[in-house]
């Protein structure tokens, strides 16, 4: 029984770390027809993704930054599925976005208290009311019984304040809102 070549390649590549030499041997012997470079990558992640049949789009993937190997099985689906480079796959994924708009709501994530991403994948419960509402004097609403959190009412009194100094004019919260949907687009 003769030596196969791949055993030197693996064996002299730049790559090549010693206490991965099983698992390059393991990992080739699944993958006969993965360039070397490839089963190197790939081991050399640090993952554990001998059940995952080598490929460039893993090796790809692995190396990426943002890469988070209990999105795999999604990576490899969008990517194989879908003509757009490694870092669109990585974004896509980790986006949800590969999920389909509403198709696989989460409850948005609470903690972060006034950081609570609400979108197409990230709900509120029907029930939520922050805690810190505030009422707005009339002054700021004009009876329109407007709340706000205390954080960003705070911000928005003074905000009316200044432009009261500077325009000599009140502005409500619903004149700052009309003003910002007209200036937006």
């Amino acid at each position: 029984m003769g030596y196969d070549k791949s055993l030197i390649n693996i064996l002299s590549s730049k790559e090549y770390k010693e206490n991965n030499f099983e698992k390059y041997i393991e990992y080739y012997m699944k993958n006969k027809k993965s360039t070397i470079n490839t089963i190197i990558t790939i081991i050399n992640s640090g993952y554990d993704l001998m059940n995952y049949p080598a490929s460039d789009l893993l090796a790809d993937l692995v190396k990426e930054k943002y890469y988070i190997n209990n999105n795999l099985a999604r990576y490899l689906d969008y990517g194989n599925s879908h003509d757009v480079d490694v870092k669109k796959v990585i974004a896509m994924v980790n986006s949800k976005a590969d999920l389909g708009f509403y198709n696989m709501a989460l409850e948005s994530d609470l903690e972060d208290n006034n950081l609570i991403l609400v979108n197409k994948f990230y709900y509120l419960k029907e029930d939520y009311t922050p805690s810190d509402l505030v009422t707005l004097s009339g002054q700021y609403n004009r009876g329109a019984n407007n709340k706000m959190r205390k954080e960003a009412a705070d911000v928005f009194m003074k905000m009316v304040d200044a432009a009261k100094i500077i325009y000599e004019n009140d502005i409500t919260l619903e004149e700052y809102y009309a003003y910002y949907i007209e200036n937006a687009s």
